[in-house]
């Protein structure tokens, strides 16, 4: 039964995360966060994305990379750990 358990650890480990990945992305400002999620939630091309948000491809690029340094650091100032976690040695 020690399966279902770290199963259900591992679970639940994953929907925190979501959630702290949610209201990362929700910190972001409007313009970032839209590209964001065009381009790696949406999986929209640049080309797609520029389109979708009335912007040229170049501003969706600026605007992912930008957006993605500024998620990265709002969940490192919430000691969001990047990875697996690690594994405790037997």
């Amino acid at each position: 039964m020690e399966t279902f358990s770290v199963a259900s650890d591992e679970v639940d480990r994953l929907l925190d995360a979501r959630e702290v990945v949610r209201a990362a992305l929700a910190a972001l400002p409007e313009r970032l966060r839209t590209a964001v999620v065009a381009i790696y939630f949406q999986q929209y091309s640049v080309a797609e994305a520029a389109e979708l948000l009335g912007v040229p491809p170049g501003t969706v690029k600026s605007r992912t990379y930008y957006g993605l340094r500024a998620l990265r650091e709002v969940l490192v100032s919430r000691d969001f750990l990047f990875g697996p976690p690690s594994q405790p040695k037997s």
